[in-house]
């Protein structure tokens, strides 16, 4: 399976260094999957107060990397993802049919994200420069990519409900180091407030549903970081800031700046056994009864629905303390609890309910076995609760099996 895996992502770049003239640079391979079981209770719809039991099997993700080092100062990055086993669809908008029309269309042999692409090159001192779809250091999730970074089978319960996940946009990033410090600048694309819906706020303004990208709104993203978040010990100040009102492709129906703002606080550190990562993210969006009402009045193929309303503060809050039980060259056992609390509704605007559905509170524990250097065995139990009364709390369990090529560093 190694072999495969190693020849897929040599051909990827072949091409490339064919027609450039440079010498061979050194090459470095990676690849992380999981695949996952999980029996849940959900309801039939958002009325329902009753829960009934469902259980899954998923593939969520196959990553394949490359990093070309070109010199010694610079290289060329290349992460391709294949999410639940390669389907999905894209959207597409056509100015000319009638008033302009959302049009989905089936792409057909599945859907492969190419989720990181981006060159590199160190410049004098402790200072970087990257260009290309970048990921976006606001939250524990995009910071720690690998799966060793977090003993939970996914990095964090509660962001999905409050921000994009896996979120890349494509820009450029200024990097430099002071001692012990670290300081990121980053100009992106901005999200599309089309998308934002009740049950993950901005989450859907992440523009992954069209061939192109709007990029009329820009972002900038700002990180102050001491240590590492990305070996585990670390702490990091991060701000994300940017209008969303220019990447609409409706703009008739909103007149109003749509501006997101994030301010994240994130942290990551052993000591010793014990473990531990937190974060605390909060959000604003402006105008965020103007966005909803027009967003309700979209076509149907994109239109919310009764998930238009959204907040115009959020919060999340979660918290992961694991003691490591097994710790010696060749194995690890790691025993966890986590905590999330999301409210996408904190506080609203205008005419817009505060709706207690969406103040969530996710309550985990579970195990991460480790027992060589690339394979691992997750199981995850957690309760899921809302702050409405008379709704049922539901639970999940997830088993999650799989690997992370990076131990290998080939």
């Amino acid at each position: 399976m190694k072999s495969n895996l190693i020849i897929l992502m040599t051909l990827l770049g072949l091409p490339f260094f064919a027609s450039t003239g440079f010498a061979e640079p050194t090459i470095k391979y990676n690849a992380q999957g999981m695949m996952t079981w999980t029996k849940f209770q959900t309801f039939e719809n958002v009325l329902s107060t009753t829960p009934y039991t469902k259980t899954e099997v998923d593939l969520p993700v196959l990553e394949l990397s490359i990093e070309y080092y070109l010199d010694p100062h610079s290289e060329i990055e290349i992460e391709v993802e294949f999410e639940h086993g390669g389907t999905g669809s894209t959207l597409e908008y056509d100015p000319f049919e009638e008033f302009g029309e959302f049009e989905t269309e089936q792409e057909a042999g599945g859907e492969v994200v190419l989720s990181e692409f981006y060159y590199r090159k160190k410049l004098n001192g402790l200072r970087w420069l990257k260009i290309g779809k970048l990921p976006l250091p606001v939250s524990l999730g995009n910071f720690q990519e690998s799966f060793f970074n977090y003993n939970s089978v996914y990095g964090s319960s509660g962001e999905q409900y409050m921000l994009p996940t896996d979120w890349h946009e494509i820009g450029v990033e200024y990097h430099q180091l002071f001692g012990s410090y670290g300081f990121k600048l980053l100009i992106v694309n901005g999200l599309n407030s089309e998308f934002f819906r009740k049950y993950n706020w901005i989450g859907g303004g992440y523009q992954k549903r069209f061939e192109t990208i709007n990029s009329d709104d820009l972002a900038g993203v700002m990180t102050l970081e001491y240590g590492d978040l990305l070996t585990g010990n670390g702490i990091a100040l991060a701000l994300y800031s940017g209008d969303t009102r220019g990447n609409r492709y409706k703009q008739n129906k909103l007149s109003e700046s749509a501006h997101v703002q994030l301010v994240s606080l994130l942290a990551s550190w052993t000591f010793g056994h014990v473990g531990l990562r937190a974060q605390s993210i909060t959000g604003t969006l402006t105008n965020s009864d103007k966005v909803s009402l027009a967003n309700s009045s979209l076509a149907s193929s994109v239109n919310p629905g009764a998930f238009a309303s959204l907040g115009h503060k959020a919060f999340l809050n979660s918290i992961e303390l694991s003691y490591n039980t097994l710790q010696d060259d060749d194995q690890t056992l790691q025993a966890f609890v986590a905590f999330d609390q999301v409210d996408t509704m904190a506080e609203v605007e205008g005419a817009i309910l505060k709706d207690d559905g969406y103040n969530r509170l996710i309550s985990s524990f579970g195990m991460r076995w480790r027992w060589d250097e690339i394979m691992f065995l997750k199981l995850q139990q957690s309760k899921f609760s809302n702050a409405l009364d008379g709704v049922p709390d539901t639970q999940s369990t997830t088993l999650a099996f799989g690997f992370d090529l990076a131990g290998l560093n080939l």
